[in-house]
């Protein structure tokens, strides 16, 4: 006879996915988010499935291309994946072979880990890649295609303008009270989001969430490294 929970995994678990769910409550998942989180992979995989266009038998010559531009931008992966958080897919750097998400948050690395956990938690197979942000990205696979998950500031705020004429006038002024030189653009910035801004004097305590909010938006600028290095540079004569 079954058990109580043997009968309930049975009931409740997704076919063809039991054991994903005692994995989920093994890593100290609840019974209710690890039920859902495995319903929600499963419902994205059999929707992924639905939508895969058979291949034709005969004259196949600029199918796989085809495909390829159709599939652009494909949302592959389960919302429960983003931690919740508010996300889009980015049509422009998106391909064929590689669907590219934004998330919005408001403590990027924090959210990006807690991401990362969460995909390695479902057996996903992803690692923390490299790019030209701050906060690196994380690259994966899912139901055999390619993500890239970007987490970006929330939108809104200070427009670029005056968040460009602030990294050049803050950040040298940051670096010379903390006794910082800069290597380069992307150290410095990393640097940067880990000061703690209500330390310093030179940032006045009505300013304090300008500042924060200038460092944590600043790689989201278009001139993102002309600005930065200008700033390195005007550090130099200080």
């Amino acid at each position: 006879m079954l058990s109580f929970k043997t009968k309930q995994l049975d009931e409740k678990a997704p076919p063809g996915m039991k054991q994903l769910v005692k994995g989920f409550k093994a890593d100290g998942m609840d019974d209710d988010k690890a039920f859902a989180l495995a319903w929600s992979i499963y419902n994205k995989k059999k929707k992924n499935e639905e939508k895969t266009p058979a291949r034709p038998q005969e004259d196949d010559s600029g199918w796989v291309e085809e495909y390829i531009n159709e599939e652009k931008g494909d949302d592959i992966l389960p919302d429960d994946f983003l931690a919740g958080l508010p996300h889009e897919i980015d049509m422009t750097a998106s391909s064929g072979v590689r669907t590219v998400y934004k998330v919005r948050s408001q403590d990027r690395e924090a959210d990006r880990d807690e991401i990362f956990r969460i995909l390695r938690q479902a057996g996903v197979t992803a690692k923390i890649g490299s790019g030209s942000s701050s906060v690196d990205p994380i690259d994966g696979t899912f139901d055999n295609m390619n993500f890239r998950i970007l987490v970006k500031p929330l939108a809104g705020g200070m427009g670029e303008t005056t968040l460009n004429s602030s990294i050049t006038e803050l950040f040298p002024c940051i670096a010379f009270e903390t006794n910082f030189t800069p290597k380069d653009v992307r150290a410095f910035h990393k640097y940067l989001l880990d000061v703690d801004v209500k330390s310093l004097t030179c940032v006045n305590s009505k300013d304090l969430a300008a500042a924060e909010e200038t460092i944590n938006k600043a790689d989201t600028s278009t001139k993102f490294v002309e600005k930065m290095e200008n700033a390195i540079g005007i550090l130099q004569y200080l």
